[in-house]
């Protein structure tokens, strides 16, 4: 199970990362200022990406629009994403080093917005690309969607449960 709400596993591991590297909060600010960059440019690219899918080759006014309502959605998103993600990275690189632990303990709560608007947008531009074309292209391509979409949300929640257990259970092992 994914837990996104959960601060408390995210809190933990930053606090491994800050007590291997002695409190002095370098790697932390390094791996965030670098997670919220690759956040900024991944939200454009996808921001891109649903404003060139200008129009849908469907001509079902339904299918127009859930067409429309996604890919202003998904604009909207990635472009929040993009905005908070950035803010983060320049306030992460102009905070002191000593405080960063502390800056990511008070930020925790908000630390995940920006990656889930980023799966957000991504699902919008999922249904963009599906809804794009006419039948029966469109019937062709929705299952493979469908299984895109969810085989990545399940890769992300396997993955980050993963890391948070495993990292998290292995630092307790070795704590005498």
């Amino acid at each position: 199970m994914c837990r996104w709400l959960s601060n408390k596993p995210r809190e933990d591991l930053w606090n491994l990362i800050n007590n291997q590297d002695n409190n002095s909060g370098k790697i932390i600010e390094s791996k965030l200022v670098k997670q919220y960059e690759i956040i900024s440019i991944l939200s454009g690219l996808i921001c891109t990406s649903l404003i060139s899918l200008s129009n849908t080759q469907n001509t079902d006014k339904n299918i127009i629009i859930i067409y429309d309502i996604s890919r202003g959605t998904g604009i909207i998103l990635s472009v929040l994403s993009a905005n908070i993600a950035i803010i983060f990275a320049i306030l992460i690189g102009a905070a002191p080093h000593t405080h960063m632990f502390q800056i990511v303990k008070k930020t925790s709560p908000f630390m995940s917005c920006p990656i889930i608007l980023i799966i957000t947008s991504i699902s919008s531009l999922i249904i963009c690309a599906t809804l794009h074309f006419k039948p029966p292209t469109i019937y062709v391509i929705t299952p493979i969607s469908i299984f895109s979409f969810l085989y990545s949300f399940y890769f992300y929640c396997f993955f980050r449960t993963y890391l948070f257990d495993s990292t998290l259970k292995d630092s307790k092992e070795d704590i005498p």
